[in-house]
């Protein structure tokens, strides 16, 4: 819970972001995700987030979408900040 930025990215090819994997890290600021593979995202994965979380997906525009969407679903709450690298 006081880790404050995670890096999920090049080489590391993660499908599945498994259950309540972020939840309730309130002094996380940053989150970077190589989306290109992502598939999953499980339930109340990032509840709990802070608010003003950024969340950085390396990711063509449309699976950029789609992979916010998953997030936005599965606990993010509408004040985390998006943005694709």
């Amino acid at each position: 819970k006081q880790v404050k930025k995670v890096d999920i990215e090049d080489g590391q090819k993660v499908r599945k972001i498994h259950e309540k994997a972020f939840y309730d890290c309130k002094n996380l600021n940053t989150i970077i995700i190589d989306g290109r593979k992502l598939n999953t995202v499980g339930k109340n994965a990032f509840s709990g987030v802070k608010k003003n979380c950024t969340v950085k997906i390396k990711a063509k525009k449309s699976k950029f979408e789609s992979d916010k969407k998953m997030i936005l679903k599965n606990g993010g709450n509408k004040n985390l900040k998006f943005v694709r690298k």
